[in-house]
Formats: C-alpha cells, sequence, structure tokens
C-alpha cells in the first residue's frame, strides 16, 4: 500500500470519526432557531444579552435563521425567553 493511499485513509477516518462525535453532540443540545438573523447578527444578539457566545451556533437546515444549542436547557429556555421579550422571532 502506497504511503499516500494510507494517508488518505487515515484522513477519511478522522472526518467520519469527527461526523459522528458532531452529530453525537447535536442530539445531546437542546436549543431554538433565531429566525431572520445570520450569524454574525447572532452572535451580536447573545453578547447584548450575556456578554459572550455561550452556544452552539449555525445556520438552520432550512435557512431560515440561526439554530442555537447549548447542553442547559434551563439555560435555553431562559434565552428563549429573553429573546421573545426583546421581539425577536425564535421558533
Amino acid at each position: 500500500m502506497s504511503e499516500a493511499h494510507t494517508v488518505t485513509e487515515q484522513l477519511l477516518d478522522a472526518m467520519a470519526a469527527a461526523q459522528r462525535r458532531r452529530l453525537l453532540a447535536d442530539s445531546l443540545l437542546d436549543g431554538f432557531i433565531l429566525k431572520r438573523v445570520d450569524l454574525d447578527e447572532a452572535k451580536t444578539i447573545l453578547r447584548g444579552i450575556f456578554g459572550s457566545d455561550p452556544t452552539t451556533l449555525s445556520l438552520s437546515e432550512t435557512d431560515e435563521g440561526v439554530d442555537v444549542r447549548h447542553a442547559d436547557s434551563a439555560f435555553i429556555a431562559e434565552l428563549r425567553e429573553e429573546l421573545r421579550a426583546e421581539g425577536r422571532d425564535v421558533r
């Protein structure tokens, strides 16, 4: 087996393992979609509320906003209510 083939196999294995870890982590996180914003705007909004980016952010699969995730369900519930109180569209 060539060295390039071995390196390619190792890279593919590492990528597959990273994907499995990401999918597992996503399933353990609670969250919501902050609608009609992009990633930068979502970061700015969250910094305004908590002074930092305390969550995992990604574009929603349906492209309707930003998917906000965190392992603490109570934190997510508090954040969701705070955003709604500010008039933000949250699903």
